[in-house]
């Protein structure tokens, strides 16, 4: 009796191989009779050359089979092949049968010292007949037909060798991720309007609804079991790299025109929703209250669980310019989602505490508070939802709505730090930057020309910093130049560590030289908020210095977070101080309702040079904020100047000194209201100094310090008759 398997592999023997007939010229071997083909064999499978030369022949698996010829589970890279170690072949050709794919693929991807691939009884289970089961042979069931998230996570998991991860920066710990993540904690809602999205067969079956109208008229619960969404859910296993919905699967329309989503936006928001999703009750759509598409008509579901439908939290109004109501997207972009989120763990923690924080518009706060009021448990109302859209932040809150920042013509020398576009393109090549703005490209936001802006602004989001969602930075551990508000270079910061990259924007906009040399400004010189210069005074230089005295730093907070040896590897004092455990609020301290300082975040790292840490910052605090207010009052002539004028009135006509004392009193005022933290010798130099000049014209190194003003006497070290000596 002639067995099923000769049968099968005489008629295999027949059929004509994609790429030739039983052997290439790239150094495999012949495919049918050959050593390793009876090798695997022996091990009990068939091989994955059998599997292809099958499955190419049917109409309904040609396009499948040919896309996994073509995928990354058999084309890897010219780094893996047959002869790579074992270790690697572990994953990347377990069963030691790539080599029989070689007649299938194109010659130019089959390495000289032959092709490892990932085949397919790998995922399926053998298809050789045991003792007891049939076999597969083309008549009987796979042992598994439906590979799950485990078979999966046989590879992507937590033990993918640290030098294996610049070639998938991402890919370790995929499997632990998503094993915690919401998606696996799915599977349910197998009901008509929620099968789409709480379950993979769901997922995969209904891909292509999009509407309303479509939710409701076709689609039904699955029959039997269902799954949670998984990786198959939204990846096609057959050619690796896939997605469940591919490049231009959706159109999307702006009132810039209708052009294609990536296949990453288009994966994702089959379920979270396309990010400019109109809601029914919106006042500006109700020109078509009867609208039916999703993509410019009704936001559908779930009032309660808003921040995951994406409407309400990544767009930006275009016709509120001095309102920012979410993030704004860039649908084109191949990767924006995995920009800002791990999609695999589906953990928004650091992104709410990104939204929490000065970078982020403290929005999310605004979106909460909206929501609270959402009484329905599950799915609220349209007119709720709304209200959590159109919640947002506004220029009294914090600078990003306050301009136009994308209009190059007009603040194009902002950009590198009012923009997450700007600041991306100055991280990553800070010394060949366009200052003055013209290489930034803003087209994502609707209707951007490079003249006139657009009403849309950018919040300062994840990848302005970072370059993936590993937490990898852009400045790659480079010494990063500081240029004042005429372009020209006033500062280079070293590699300090991850704290180059805050240094970026908190360096200032000028210094010393820059108060001297430049035209006045009725603000300060350096610029908004510039706690990164001060901590850098020895090269920043930041204050107004006066001539003959000495501003050298005599403290350690810069060394903050740094090893001499290999700065690159720090933390950095910003980061080490702003961010314990990664926090992306980069609140450095706790504070009560009346604004008083009640915790330290990183109050272990204090511990190691302080004690009592806490009290004492708040009476720091304190006194660097009477004695600013004193020297507010030589420069506004309260107390009488030697001047006798109002130097903040007149400071393009006062003498220099006057002047760059005025400098000193806007950097507090304005720029940073903890230098008694960031740099307390310096800081309180900047004060005296320029108190002692405008008492009376003479830098005599002593200053009287009035006794309603205790908090200032303790600041400068004041005798009890309120005399200050500079130290």
């Amino acid at each position: 009796m002639v067995s099923k398997r000769l049968i099968l592999l005489a008629a295999t023997l027949f059929l004509i191989p994609l790429w030739g007939c039983s052997s290439t010229d790239s150094g495999g071997s012949d495919t049918y009779g050959s050593d390793l083909q009876e090798e695997i064999f022996a091990a009990g499978y068939v091989g994955a050359a059998l599997c292809v030369n099958c499955h190419l022949e049917f109409p309904w698996s040609q396009e499948l089979t040919q896309g996994y010829l073509q995928g990354g589970h058999v084309i890897h890279s010219d780094h893996i092949n047959a002869a790579s170690e074992a270790n690697c072949l572990g994953c990347h050709d377990p069963i030691g049968d790539g080599s029989l794919l070689e007649p299938y693929v194109n010659p130019a991807d089959v390495p000289a010292e032959g092709l490892a691939a990932v085949t397919c009884e790998v995922c399926h289970g053998t298809g050789a007949e045991t003792d007891d089961e049939i076999g597969h042979w083309g008549i009987g069931p796979m042992p598994d037909s439906t590979p799950n998230y485990e078979v999966c996570g046989q590879c992507h998991n937590d033990e993918l060798p640290e030098n294996h991860l610049p070639y998938h920066p991402e890919a370790k710990g995929i499997f632990e991720d998503y094993l915690a993540s919401p998606h696996a904690e799915s599977g349910n809602g197998n009901v008509t309007i929620c099968v789409k999205c709480h379950n993979d067969e769901g997922g995969r079956l209904y891909r292509n609804v999009h509407t309303v109208d479509e939710l409701y008229n076709q689609t039904f619960p699955i029959p039997g079991d269902v799954s949670p969404i998984q990786c198959r859910t939204c990846h096609d296993p057959h050619e690796a790299g896939e997605l469940l919905l591919g490049e231009g699967a959706i159109e999307l329309e702006f009132s810039g025109g209708v052009f294609d989503a990536s296949a990453e936006y288009a994966t994702c928001t089959t379920c979270h929703q396309p990010h400019n999703a109109v809601v029914f009750s919106d006042p500006d759509n109700l020109a078509d209250p009867d609208s039916t598409d999703g993509f410019n008509g009704d936001l559908i579901y779930h009032g309660k669980r808003w921040n995951q439908v994406i409407a309400t939290t990544h767009y930006d109004d275009p016709t509120t310019a001095a309102f920012i109501e979410g993030y704004t997207m860039d649908p084109e972009r191949e990767r924006p989602c995995r920009d800002c989120h791990n999609v695999h763990a589906a953990d928004i923690t650091i992104n709410l505490q990104w939204a929490e924080s000065g970078h982020g518009g403290q929005i999310i706060i605004q979106k909460e508070s909206a929501a609270a009021v959402i009484g329905d448990p599950l799915h609220g109302t349209f007119q709720d939802i709304y209200n959590v859209k159109k919640a947002g932040v506004g220029g009294e809150d914090y600078s990003w709505p306050d301009y136009d920042w994308d209009n190059t013509a007009d603040r194009g020398h902002c950009q590198r730090c009012h923009s997450a576009t700007g600041l991306k393109n100055y991280l990553t090549d800070p010394h060949n930057y366009d200052l003055s703005g013209a290489a930034n490209d803003f087209s994502h936001l609707e209707g951007w020309t490079a003249a006139t802006g657009s009403g849309q602004n950018e919040l300062l989001y994840c990848w302005g910093c970072h370059e993936n969602n590993t937490g990898a930075l852009r400045n790659g551990g480079n010494a990063l130049p500081l240029y004042d508000r005429n372009d020209e270079l006033f500062s280079t910061i070293p590699d300090i560590g991850k704290s180059t990259v805050c240094v970026a924007c908190h360096g200032g906009l000028g210094n010393t030289d820059t108060i001297i040399n430049s035209e006045r400004s009725s603000s300060f010189q350096g610029h908004g908020p510039t706690r990164g210069a001060l901590i850098f005074t020895d090269i920043t230089h930041i204050g107004y210095e006066f001539a003959g005295l000495d501003y050298s730093s005599l403290y350690f907070h810069n060394k903050i977070g740094l090893s001499n040896d290999s700065p690159e590897s720090g933390a950095g004092p910003c980061v080490s101080c702003h961010m314990p455990d990664e926090n992306h609020t980069f609140a450095a301290a706790e504070y009560d309702d009346g604004g008083i300082l009640t915790a330290v975040t990183n109050q272990a790292l204090c511990d190691t040079c302080h004690n009592a840490i806490t009290e004492n910052l708040v009476s720091l605090k304190q006194g660097q904020d009477d004695s600013v207010a004193l020297l507010g009052k030589y420069v506004t002539n309260t107390v009488t100047n030697y001047l006798d004028t109002d130097v903040n009135a007149n400071y393009e006509t006062v003498p220099l000194d006057a002047y760059g004392a005025l400098q000193n009193w806007k950097y507090f005022s304005e720029g940073d209201p903890c230098g008694y933290l960031h740099n307390p010798i310096y800081a309180r130099r900047m004060v005296f100094d320029a108190i002692d000049w405008l008492d009376n014209g003479i830098l005599d190194g002593s200053i009287f310090i009035p006794a309603e003003h205790p908090g200032a006497r303790m600041w400068m070290y004041a005798n009890s008759s309120g005399v200050a000596i500079r130290r």
